[in-house]
């Protein structure tokens, strides 16, 4: 076993993790959906996203995995954060770094690991996004790429948590310095420069009253902002079939502020076609009275790819079930460790 080391750079590598202010924080579905998909396409029990923290790495998402975290010392995420390409090991107990490492001498006794630095916007690598599997395993070049992919779409969603602390440091700014109207003056003036130029929409409403809508939520949902302005409720702007959840979910949050931040619908554009969207609720003071920020991200292509990938997966057990014929699949060694169906139904056999 050979410990990770240290980077030389780790308290300003550490001050980046804890600002983006997700340690310790609940399940998030941005990263979920994110494993969930990992999971499936490359067919392994454990897809994680991981934070490296002080001592220990720590699990984001953590889809069917009962630990919270790992020690550092003994981790593959410690050695990912090292370097900028990933971390690719097809037999942790053939390689000398990982081979009397817990988690591999013991249960769950890993074999496989695929691993991505995942790297804040200021470059420093806060954590991983990686698959683990019980059995060694070879990658080709197409699974490397769509990793890559999926480790890149993980990367932007801690990234934007990034945006969204400054987002929140800056709201309580904003309520502390409401004596002195000079620095508010500018402290405004830098909060509309940035969510006017955000790429995410960004939307202030108090109460059903929309305060302040920027363009990028504007050109979303197919309105010039003037006229959005002028909705009478900002629930206009959800699918009459939504309305009744997001509405149940605000009372929910006004009433319990442990109530997550985060949910998802179906917005209602202009011209009465929807879009799926998620919304990041966060309670703010806008000229001197409570109200709520949200930045809106359209998620219509993830919401897209999984039921694609769940359409696929019921396509083919709907051909296998159907077919007369046995269908199964070989390991490189000649026998048969697994059938996908016959007419009778799918059946699973061990190696």
């Amino acid at each position: 076993m050979i410990p990770p080391i240290i980077p030389a750079d780790e308290d300003h590598r550490q001050n980046a993790v804890e600002s983006l202010g997700l340690l310790d924080t609940g399940p998030d579905e941005r990263f979920d959906r994110i494993t969930r998909l990992a999971k499936n396409i490359f067919d392994v029990p454990y897809a994680l996203v991981c934070f490296v923290d002080r001592e220990r790495v720590w699990f984001k998402s953590k889809l069917d995995l009962n630990a919270e975290e790992v020690p550092r010392s003994t981790s593959f995420c410690g050695h990912t954060i090292l370097q900028d390409e990933l971390l690719f090991v097809p037999d942790a107990s053939e390689d000398e770094r990982f081979s009397g490492i817990p988690l591999v001498t013991q249960e769950p006794h890993v074999r496989f690991y695929l691993g991505a630095p995942m790297i804040e916007a200021d470059g420093f690598r806060v954590g991983t996004f990686c698959l683990i599997d019980l059995k060694p395993r070879p990658f080709t070049e197409k699974e490397f790429d769509l990793f890559r992919d999926l480790a890149a779409s993980v990367q932007e969603q801690i990234r934007q948590s990034g945006r969204e602390a400054i987002y929140n440091a800056a709201n309580a700014s904003r309520y502390l310095l409401t004596e002195n109207a000079q620095r508010l003056e500018e402290y405004e003036a830098r909060f509309h420069n940035l969510v006017e130029g955000s790429l995410q929409g960004i939307m202030v409403t108090t109460g059903e009253e929309i305060s302040f809508v920027n363009p990028a939520l504007a050109e979303l949902l197919g309105y010039r902002i003037e006229d959005l302005r002028k909705v009478e409720s900002w629930l206009e702007l959800v699918s009459p079939e939504d309305r009744e959840r997001v509405l149940g979910y605000c009372k929910s949050r006004a009433s319990n502020s442990s109530a997550p931040s985060t949910y998802e619908y179906r917005g209602l554009r202009k011209d009465g076609s929807t879009v799926w969207l998620r919304n990041l609720s966060t309670k703010v003071v806008w000229n001197g009275k409570p109200a709520v920020q949200a930045t809106v991200i359209d998620i219509s292509a993830h919401i897209a790819a999984e039921k694609e990938l769940v359409d696929g997966e019921a396509r083919f057990r709907d051909f296998a079930e159907s077919s007369s014929d046995w269908f199964w699949e070989m390991d490189e060694k000649p026998s048969l460790h697994l059938v996908l169906g016959t007419s009778r139904g799918i059946h699973r056999f061990p190696a």
